[in-house]
């Protein structure tokens, strides 16, 4: 959670940014992805379809650091979430039916 709210104080300090713009935080895509890898060290590890209006990624740092980001169909991305102490956890093996 503290890294967080350093992400969003720190996206607050640029010129023009209320606090309650910040908390939903939105670029274009690519400039998203720079951001979180530049300054954080996150790679996107995964991604899924959120039916035909979004796509949500995942990007995570090899601290454990996340975000969550959400890209609309015009290339605009917004954080959704974040947090520290990520934990990849490979799925259970499913019993068959009987």
């Amino acid at each position: 959670m503290r890294y967080f709210k350093e992400l969003i104080f720190g996206l607050a300090l640029c010129a023009g940014c209320s606090p309650a713009l910040a908390e939903t935080f939105c670029a274009k895509h690519d400039a998203l992805a720079t951001i979180l890898d530049s300054k954080f060290g996150e790679q996107q590890t995964g991604a899924g379809l959120a039916g035909n209006a979004a796509m949500v990624e995942l990007y995570v740092s090899k601290k454990g650091t996340f975000t969550l980001v959400s890209t609309n169909t015009e290339g605009v991305s917004c954080i959704v979430g974040a947090g520290d102490n990520w934990e990849k956890i490979e799925p259970k093996e499913q019993l068959s039916a009987m």
